[in-house]
């Protein structure tokens, strides 16, 4: 099937926000960017080399993709003046893997992203080295300067990925879990504002405590010794 020319040759696409599920769409986009500003939401891999130079700067987000297969597909991301940004959200606990996966995937030709960065990021502190480590085998780059490293950044909520031609004897930098942490209780503060307004539509008072898992296990244990203490002074 031709590509769709959304609105013939007299427009000119120059921002974009937006969803895009099919290499047709890709195409449709294509028929009117030029030198567009695109912020493009995956749900599932898309073939976006239709894109081809009509962006002057993309933006990518994504959810880590499955496990690879024996022989997995990629889906190069087009670069044109400026290599693309990345954002692969909400990656769990345990599937760095899948995230190297995701990243390698979409990798566009120069294997150079102006920035990668992992919002809402579940992973423990010790599979980040790994993560970098299996990223920079594979020729993964990515704009800037200083040794291979990983950073949590709040005002973006989550870890940004550093890949350079220089790491450290000891290995890369990354947070501490304890920082991971503290990173999921602010990214929960934030999401608040938005929880309370909702509630407040629908006439429900509120009124919220935020607490992570480890502080409620802490209550747990301090609980359990009160109660031993009650037995105690019982007999």
């Amino acid at each position: 099937m031709p590509p769709l020319n959304l609105l013939g040759d007299r427009v000119r696409l120059v921002r974009f926000r937006g969803c895009v599920g099919t290499s047709d769409g890709a195409a449709a986009l294509a028929s009117v960017a030029r030198d567009a500003d695109l912020h493009i939401r995956m749900a599932a891999p898309v073939e976006l080399s239709a894109l081809g130079r009509t962006v002057w700067r993309l933006e990518v987000y994504t959810r880590p993709f499955p496990p690879p297969g024996p022989s997995s597909p990629t889906w190069p991301l087009p670069s044109s003046s400026l290599p693309p940004y990345l954002y692969v959200e909400g990656a769990d606990e345990g599937c760095w893997r899948a995230v190297a996966h995701t990243i390698t995937s979409l990798a566009p030709p120069c294997k150079t992203f102006v920035r990668l960065l992992l919002p809402d990021c579940r992973l423990r502190g010790a599979e980040l080295p790994p993560l970098l480590q299996k990223l920079r085998d594979e020729g993964i780059r990515t704009d800037g300067w200083g040794d291979t490293r990983a950073e949590v950044d709040e005002k973006e909520g989550g870890v940004v990925l550093f890949i350079t031609d220089s790491v450290p004897q000891g290995g890369p930098a990354v947070p501490s879990d304890c920082a991971l942490e503290s990173l999921k209780r602010h990214q929960r503060l934030q999401r608040l504002p938005l929880l309370t307004r909702l509630l407040g539509f629908y006439g429900v008072s509120s009124r919220f405590e935020v607490r992570s898992s480890d502080e409620e296990h802490s209550d747990e244990e301090h609980s359990g010794e009160e109660h031993s203490d009650e037995e105690h002074s019982d007999e």
